[in-house]
């Protein structure tokens, strides 16, 4: 299933027929974002105040929320350090030296350029945040969870900010907008421990 524009189009009545778990209330982020201001820019992160009901969010789109962080701010060229499953099973990678071997590899790469959290999040492929989302995972997605419905959701909160055109359909790109301290938050309300998979982060 493609998630086009007809997807984010029913995304407002998404939060009355999430076919994800229950959750608490659905109400809308409206509030007014902070500015962080960094590489002589200024980009708008909700604050945490404003986002609260990020809380609230149903159990696989809070990861669907943490997966779009990893790929706003991680190179996309360390996802198989960090997100890769052994091919021959279907247990993760090890954690032996994946993060400092990454972060090792990174710089290699990257050499003295300006952490990522300074310069803002960077848009990302709907496809490459599904492929972390689903590295992330401890469990199988629940089959009554229409994924692309919730990503739609996320946008309607502005806790996702699409980045491509409304009349394109294919190679959507988003970005994840809110702060590492609140996706943080979120990560420990799920038992994630999102460090472990950020590049060069603190």
């Amino acid at each position: 299933m493609e998630w086009s524009d007809r997807t984010m189009l029913a995304s407002d009545g998404a939060q009355n027929n999430r076919l994800d778990r229950p959750s608490g209330s659905g109400r809308s982020t409206t509030g007014s974002g902070t500015f962080q201001s960094a590489a002589g820019s200024e980009r708008a992160l909700m604050s945490a105040v404003d986002i609260q009901n990020t809380f609230d969010l149903p159990y696989f789109t809070k990861f669907i929320l943490i997966a779009s962080f990893l790929a706003s701010y991680n190179p996309p060229k360390l996802d198989m350090r960090y997100f890769a499953k052994v091919s021959n099973q279907g247990n993760k990678m090890t954690r032996r030296a994946k993060v400092s071997a990454a972060k090792k590899h990174g710089h290699d790469q990257l050499g003295s350029k300006l952490r990522q959290q300074l310069l803002g999040p960077k848009a990302f492929p709907i496809e490459r945040m599904l492929a972390i989302f689903y590295s992330i995972l401890d469990e199988e997605v629940e089959e009554n969870v229409n994924v692309h419905t919730q990503i739609a959701s996320l946008v309607s909160l502005r806790l996702l900010q699409r980045v491509t055109p409304m009349d394109k359909l294919d190679s959507i790109k988003c970005k994840c907008n809110v702060s590492y301290d609140t996706i943080k938050a979120l990560a420990k309300s799920t038992k994630f421990d999102i460090d472990k998979y950020l590049y060069d982060f603190t």
